[in-house]
This record gives structure tokens, sequence and C-alpha cells, in this order.
């Protein structure tokens, strides 16, 4: 009989962590570029769009550490775009609740990225393991989804006009040759003529 008791035992406290990191965000609020006004998602009510932002933004790697842990130190790009800021409302015993800051960069380049800042405190003693996460690309659509606006036409590349090639020089050197040779004959026929014209005034009877 003590075997079954000491495998409860161990089974309770394996599931103590797992218990505490199950306790996620119940509502978020997203500000940033191009929103005239926050946009509130309600977990409670949300549905599948709550549930698609937590997981797509790497909200649980980014507040517990995880293993594999997809987290990096540095950002892989300094080409990021505009930024969103959605701040989770954690909930923690007592009634009180905390929160937590994700900076979002949906366009940045390579695909979306996320920064949480390390140290941010949340249910009372937890602080998040932090760093940049490089999220799905479905992140962005999930995004629109919820009322983000796509960038404006001034923060997407332009495509500058084509210009139009210069002439080909193969064919304008010969005529402007051409060009000088038949003006210069026409000149020389010219002083000629008028040679002419005067000595046969000059030898004419009078």
């Amino acid at each position: 009989m003590r075997i079954p008791v000491a495998l409860g035992v161990v089974v309770a406290i394996l599931l103590v962590p797992a218990t505490a990191h199950a306790k996620g965000p119940d509502a978020a609020t997203i500000e940033g570029a191009g929103l005239a006004a926050p946009i509130a998602v309600d977990g409670n009510h949300g549905g599948s769009s709550f549930t698609d932002l937590r997981e797509e933004t790497g909200f649980m790697p980014a507040a517990f550490r995880e293993t594999p842990d997809p987290m990096m130190r540095t950002a892989p790009t300094t080409e990021l775009g505009p930024k969103l800021v959605i701040t989770w409302r954690v909930p923690a015993e007592g009634g009180a609740a905390g929160s937590i800051r994700q900076d979002v960069y949906p366009y940045a380049d390579g695909g979306p990225l996320v920064y949480t800042e390390p140290g941010q405190t949340f249910l009372h003693t937890e602080h998040t393991y932090g760093g940049w996460y490089r999220a799905v690309p479905a992140l962005t659509a999930s995004l629109r989804r919820l009322g983000v606006p796509a960038p404006a036409a001034s923060q997407t590349p332009t495509t500058v006009a084509k210009q139009a090639p210069p002439p080909d020089s193969t064919w304008t050197g010969p005529l402007l040759v051409a060009l000088a040779i038949a003006v210069g004959a026409g000149a020389l026929v010219t002083i000629g003529l008028t040679a002419i014209a005067r000595r046969r005034r000059r030898v004419a009877p009078a």
C-alpha cells in the first residue's frame, strides 16, 4: 500500500510546476502604429483569435523558459518596420493581476518578430524569461483579423520608375561624322560657286 501513496506524492509534485505554468493571460490590448484606438481582446470570449495570438507571439516561452528554447538574445535583423505593443493581463491569486508587455514587429525582414523584455514581474514572484522570438507568418494575418490595418504606403518599399535608355552610340557617331562631311561639302560648293560668279563679272565686256 505504501507504493501507490508514494507514487501519488511524486505525481503531485510533478504537476505543481505544470499547473503554475498553465496560468496564462486572460486578456490583451493591442496598441501602436496605424491604430487610432487600442484593440481589446478578451480571453474569455475571444475564442481562437485570442488563443492564436497568444501562441503565435510566443507568450509562453517568453514568460516561462522552455526546452527547446526558441528565444534569441539579439534581434536577427535591424529592419523591423512598424511596431505594435501587446499588453497581456495575467491574473494571479487574491484578485491581483499583473501584466506582460511584448513589442511586435509584424513586417520585420524575414518574418514577424516579437520582443519581450526580460525581468517583467507577474504572478507575484515570477519574472519573464524574455528575448526575441521569430513568430510564424500567420501572426500578421491574425493581427489583421483583429483589426490591425496594413502598413501605410509610405512604410512599404517604393518602385523606382524605369528611365529610357541612352541613344545607341554605335549609330550616333557615324551619323554625326556624315552630317559634318555633308555640311563641309555644302560650304565648299557655295564658296566655289561664289568665286566663279565673281570671276565671270570681272572678265565680262564693258
